[in-house]
């Protein structure tokens, strides 16, 4: 592995604590988000937080989500 603040691990995550998205992942995320998952189970399935979920889908421009509340 090399050094740096950008080399990445086994889990996909750069030591610097970054999410490496790979073109899979970037599918993977984008087939869950159509098929409606809860965020944090795409984050589950993906082994990475569902905010790294939320900010990779906005910025890949995906449709927000409704919010729904529980009670």
């Amino acid at each position: 592995m090399q050094n740096g603040p950008y080399s990445r691990t086994d889990a996909g995550v750069a030591e610097c604590g970054a999410v490496i998205w790979t073109p899979e992942r970037i599918e993977a995320l984008a087939i869950r988000w159509r098929c409606g998952q809860p965020v944090r189970a795409i984050g589950a399935a993906l082994g990475v937080s569902h905010n790294a979920v939320s900010s990779k889908a906005r910025r890949m421009g995906l449709p927000r989500r409704p919010h729904i509340l529980t009670a």
